[in-house]
């Protein structure tokens, strides 16, 4: 199940990316610098919790995205 969540999440946030404010883009991508080194040194295989710096990033992303993808009157 791990390559499906990694797909979702990569959709969610290709979808939601362009109405993400700039501090929260900022955010993300300074977080993914910061966690994917350390991941990839560090983290025992299969594991996520490791990545918890862009949990508040992708929450942020997720809001938009279901807010986006909910209003039909736009």
């Amino acid at each position: 199940m791990f390559l499906p969540h990694i797909i979702l999440v990569a959709w969610i946030l290709k979808c939601a990316w362009k109405n993400l404010p700039t501090p929260w883009k900022w955010h993300v991508l300074l977080a993914a610098l910061i966690n994917f080194p350390l991941y990839i040194l560090f983290c025992a295989p299969g594991e996520l919790r490791n990545l918890s710096l862009l949990y508040a990033g992708f929450m942020v992303a997720l809001s938009i995205y279901i807010k986006v993808a909910t209003d039909f009157e736009t």
